[in-house]
């Protein structure tokens, strides 16, 4: 079983080693013709053209060639989407073409790599790839009639549209509340993951309209990550004070909704070896292969005063804030722990992972107390299977008594699928929980008398991430009731996905607050939004969305590795392209549908498509029997319901494919009908997205996937349908 830790630091040698080759794909008439369409919608011509080495007019005349209209990338949303440019370019365009595209030297890119590991982790080593020029027009006997206009369905809605929506002030916003304990947290669904508070547009992304509707969702507070030396000024650091303002701002704009804001650390972070020139007696493990960090080594007393010192004055500057949530294990490199049993430090090696973990803790926890008594620290049980068995009983009596704990609420189920076995290890929504681990962390956090709090995620996971959620309500039911038989009342329920405002965070807020006379919170749900005379449809439409989904076939491999982040937008590659699977980018492998294998994997998406086909159905009958604002929102959600089991059927079609393609059989009917099905499903995402401007986007990425990439997902289709399945599409 693949862990994230395999999938971020590449491990796991079966499904993430390989020498990556440049991806050029034949369906374009050259390298330049990819270039241009893979950035049209990202970069302004002018970018591209500089990058090029060729005229402005020369590139628009490339993209009339491949129907791509007189459009021009909006420079507003040019931070927002640089992530979007890598991921688009990295694998077939030099880095030195895509700097000036992103506005960033090499050294700004580093420090953005360096920021977070999944970043790093997600795009890899570069191939050796080549410098693109205009160069000839077309390749002779190309022609580009697999490029087509995009349907005529009226105006498309612009992306990040949902972000005006969302911004706007409600009408009657909730009452404020006296914040109780623990917390329900949740991360403001549209405001970039990362560095938030180097940006200067950063109000933006905390509007009173969205942070009003978490309100009345029953959200007490918010969280946003920072690095604790960007923060305040130590004696091993001196940032500049613009952050702790921005900070204070960000604090008092929440404030005036109700909300509590939580700072989510993961420290000491690692460091580059020049630090160690200047500090040579807390250098401690190195970090991941190749990334030129070293641990600060928290057996050094400088390092425990930097947590303690740190943290003290982060409250005693921002007095307004709730609390941190630490991550002491996994993600980035911070405590020689936190990546390895086995330490390559000659101090912390010769003590257990408990003391170290423990130690951190409590460094934090004497400074954030120091400066606010009433502050909450919550220490994460997130991936402490790195480092010692589930439970992880020894790190648990390290913690200081001053501490929360959170405990995943689902990770370490045990699965079966089609006779396969699996195990969740990572938060989930078709598993409800608990798992046998968080029952066991439970139990001994609350012998020790520490208060409890669980992670999990209401709107979606990672399961199906790029939709604004899943309405998966009896599921959703299940585990609320599963929190409250545990003595669990708060908890952080999404992660920088999931927060969408929707049904299923209505339905934890009726659940929560205890409500309402129903003794069916579901149906008194589909009451509330769509009326009495259509709930009952649209309670048995959710029963049946919410069965479809508990046979999800859930692997760390499949929910990070796969096509399921991107369904009927997944790139289509007609040859093996030699690509390694990465984490959010699984290219053409099937190492990810391990342990159940690729043919369980695709019958399993089948059958989940044609049940959710069936609820779709059931939905938009019902619909005919509401009003008409009953009648809007229910179109509304119904676009993000269909949507999602596009995602379902498409998987299990190019997984076919690929098996296909792989025995050499892509003539083959099977293969045929797979691409006929994959061509459908992109074809009807294309229509849905032009409705709804918040499919294909997540917090941490941006846009994983755009309007343009599922047309070039039909593209793919079309060539591979006529040129080598001898059927015109």
């Amino acid at each position: 079983m693949l862990s994230r830790r395999s999938l971020l630091f590449g491990s796991a040698a079966s499904l993430l080693q390989g020498a990556p080759r440049p991806e050029l794909q034949p369906y374009f008439p050259s390298p330049a013709h990819q270039f241009v369409w893979r950035n049209w919608d990202l970069v302004p011509a002018d970018r591209i053209a500089a990058a090029l080495g060729c005229s402005t007019s020369a590139v628009q005349e490339l993209g009339r060639e491949m129907y791509l209209g007189d459009g021009d990338a909006a420079r507003e949303y040019d931070e927002r989407l640089r992530f979007s440019v890598l991921r688009r370019n990295w694998f077939f365009v030099p880095k030195e073409q895509i700097l000036p595209m992103i506005g960033m030297t090499g050294a700004e890119l580093e420090t953005l790599l360096d920021h977070d590991a999944f970043y790093r982790a997600h795009l890899s080593k570069q191939p050796d790839v080549q410098t693109i020029r205009l160069g000839s027009r077309a390749r002779a006997g190309k022609p580009l009639r697999w490029f087509e206009p995009p349907p005529q369905t009226g105006t498309p809605e612009p992306r990040f549209a949902f972000e005006r929506a969302l911004a706007e002030p409600m009408a009657a916003p909730p009452r404020q509340r006296t914040r109780k304990r623990p917390a329900t947290i949740a991360y403001p669904y549209f405001c970039p993951y990362g560095d938030i508070l180097a940006l200067d547009d950063y109000q933006r992304y905390y509007p009173q309209g969205l942070l009003q509707r978490m309100a009345a969702h029953g959200v007490s507070a918010i969280w946003l990550h920072a690095l604790l030396r960007d923060l305040v000024p130590t004696k091993l650091f001196k940032p500049k004070p613009h952050r702790l303002e921005r900070l204070q701002w960000i604090v008092d704009q929440c404030a005036s909704a109700g909300l509590g804001v939580y700072v989510y650390l993961n420290e000491p972070r690692a460091v580059r070896e020049e630090f160690y020139e200047r500090h040579p007696e807390l250098r401690g493990a190195p970090g991941r292969p190749g990334d030129g960090l070293r641990c600060m080594c928290t057996s050094a007393p400088a390092t425990r005063e930097f947590l303690f010192t740190g943290t003290r004055d982060l409250f005693r500057s921002v007095p307004g804030l709730e609390g941190v949530i630490l991550i002491t294990a996994s993600e980035n490199p911070t405590n020689c722990y936190s990546l390895t049993r086995t330490p390559d430090c000659p101090r912390c090696s010769k003590r257990s992972a408990a003391e170290v973990i423990g130690e951190v803790v409590a460094s934090v926890e004497r400074g954030v107390h120091e400066a606010k008594p009433s502050a909450e620290v919550i220490a994460w049980d997130w991936s402490w299977g790195l480092i010692e068995d589930d439970p992880q009983a020894s790190i648990i009596a390290a913690l200081p008594k001053g501490v929360t704990l959170q405990v995943d609420f689902e990770r370490g189920t045990p699965i079966v699928r089609l006779g396969a076995k699996a195990q969740v290890d990572e938060y989930s929504i078709s598993v409800p929980g608990p798992s046998p681990r968080a029952s066991a962390h439970l139990a001994l956090a609350q012998k020790r008398g520490l208060p409890v709090m669980a992670k999990t995620q209401i709107g979606t996971t990672w399961e199906l991430a790029t939709v604004p959620f899943l309405p998966v309500l009896d599921l959703i039911a299940e585990k609320m009731r599963a929190f409250h038989r545990n003595g669990l009342s708060g908890g952080m329920l999404s992660w920088t996905l999931g927060s969408c405002p929707s049904m299923n965070w209505e339905l934890v807020h009726l659940l929560s607050s205890q409500k309402g006379d129903s003794s069916d919170p579901v149906l008194e749900i589909a009451r509330r939004r769509y009326g009495r005379k259509a709930a009952p449809k649209v309670r048995a439409a959710w029963k049946i969305f919410s069965d479809a989904f508990r046979t999800y076939p859930f692997s760390n491999a499949l929910v990070y590795s796969s096509f399921v982040l991107e369904g009927p937008a997944h790139r289509l590659y007609p040859k093996p392209s030699g690509l390694s699977a990465r984490i959010l980018n699984s290219f053409d492998t099937l190492g990810w549908t391990e342990p159940f294998g690729p043919e369980r994997v695709a019958a399993l998406f089948r059958k989940m498509g044609d049940e959710w086909r069936r609820g779709v159905e059931l939905f938009r009958a019902a619909i005919s029997e509401m009003n008409d604002s009953q009648r809007e929102l229910a179109e509304q959600d119904a676009v993000v319901t269909e949507a999602a089991g596009l995602y379902f059927d498409s998987i299990a079609a190019e997984v076919t494919f690929y098996l296909e393609r792989n025995r050499s059989n892509i003539a083959s009917a099977e293969a045929r009908r797979s691409l006929q099905e994959q061509l459908r499903a992109a074809e009807r995402l294309l229509a849905l997205c032009a409705r709804d401007s918040r499919i294909g986007f997540e917090a941490s990425i941006g846009y994983v996937f755009l309007p343009l990439d599922i047309r070039e997902k039909l593209a793919a289709c079309r060539y591979l349908l006529e040129e080598v399945g001898g059927v015109r599409a």
